[in-house]
């Protein structure tokens, strides 16, 4: 729908507002004083491009794209096919969701002010442009827990998130905050934002279990691939009911800040209750399959409005530990072993990506 001709259909008692303007999750339309109602949950700039990028995630899945990179020059072939860790963290195949074209991005230099100097190349190594973009900020939000994977190093899960916002934007700046108190939260996140945060990626979820069918209403919906019907709206008034004072904390993020959370690993009958915040953007998971892992919860857009992959197998090998997917060595480990360790798998990660990739699509806006 065009957003013009649906103000034009709505009387002139709505306050005016420019079609740019309207942003966010829940975009809504005020008129009178003090009335308003809902306009469609996709019709905004962001969760247009979260439609995009949905399918870009899908399509990538079991995209295995050359890289042969035929028509790069000698320096840029080096750089590309360059496996060492700290090379590999310099650049990044980037799909642009405005043209669904891929692109390579290198890094070439920074400066003090935070300008990062970028070499950008076509899906075949091609040279399109040079570029300068200005560094942004994730802020990583976990809880304090933030357990540590014995198999993988001792690396602490806050360490395996960075790495994979770092694998999908290596430009971004990186700032982890643990959530130690309910009763802290001001300190230990909103204390961190500033002008160069564009995103949280929170980590975590407080799922609520939601199907109270009884069995045999549930054997009646499976048989007859019948689907819980339930009101979202209604479901997140009652979620937000449910949730603290002191967890609301979401509701001071400024609002030049995307808040990424993650669905929740439960599955089907689990909502993540933070998700029924207006702000608070949700990231449900994928498998090798194409399909919603069976883990991911907040099955409804409503609440999830992202998907990325989120399943990926561990491997060893003697440089070190290869897990993002992308086929670099993604941390460093001298040995003489090569085995595939217990797959990770998690919303955590997903979000991680999602993140990463948002941020650089604002890195990238206007350059392409």
């Amino acid at each position: 729908m065009i957003l013009n001709k649906f103000y034009n259909s709505i009387g002139k008692n709505i306050a005016p507002l420019k079609s740019q303007k309207l942003h966010g999750i829940n975009p809504r339309l005020s008129y009178k004083k003090n009335d308003f109602f809902y306009l469609p949950r996709f019709s905004t700039p962001e969760m247009i491009e979260a439609r995009k990028m949905d399918k870009i995630a899908l399509r990538d899945i079991d995209c295995f794209y050359d890289k042969s990179f035929k028509n790069a020059d000698y320096n840029d072939y080096l750089i590309l096919k360059d496996d060492r860790v700290e090379a590999n963290f310099s650049r990044v195949r980037w799909v642009n969701p405005k043209d669904n074209k891929a692109y390579f991005l290198l890094k070439d230099g920074e400066s003090d002010d935070g300008i990062q100097n970028i070499r950008i190349l076509d899906s075949t190594g091609r040279f399109i442009k040079n570029a300068a973009i200005k560094k942004k900020t994730i802020i990583v939000f976990e809880l304090d827990t933030d357990k540590k994977f014995q198999n993988i190093n001792n690396v602490s899960h806050s360490d395996l998130t960075s790495i994979f916002i770092r694998r999908f934007n290596p430009f971004a700046d990186i700032k982890i905050c643990l959530w130690k108190d309910k009763f802290e939260a001001n300190r230990n996140l909103l204390n961190q934002i500033n002008d160069n945060v564009s995103a949280i990626s929170c980590a975590f979820s407080s799922n609520v279990l939601v199907d109270t069918s009884s069995k045999l209403k549930n054997l009646y919906n499976k048989i007859f691939h019948k689907k819980l019907k339930f009101n979202p709206k209604e479901l997140a008034n009652k979620l937000i009911d449910m949730t603290d004072e002191n967890e609301k904390f979401f509701e001071k993020v400024p609002s030049n800040v995307r808040i990424f959370m993650t669905s929740g690993n439960g599955g089907r009958k689990y909502y993540n209750k933070y998700l029924s915040f207006k702000r608070v953007e949700g990231v449900g998971c994928l498998n090798d399959k194409k399909k919603l892992s069976e883990f991911t919860a907040s099955r409804n857009s409503y609440f999830t409005q992202h998907y990325e992959k989120g399943e990926f197998p561990v491997i060893q090998l003697p440089e070190g530990f290869m897990f993002t997917g992308t086929g670099d060595i993604d941390i460093p480990y001298k040995s003489n072993k090569f085995k595939l360790i217990n797959n990770l798998e998690g919303t955590s990660f997903a979000v991680s990506i999602r993140a990463a990739k948002v941020v650089l699509n604002q890195m990238m806006e206007g350059i392409l």
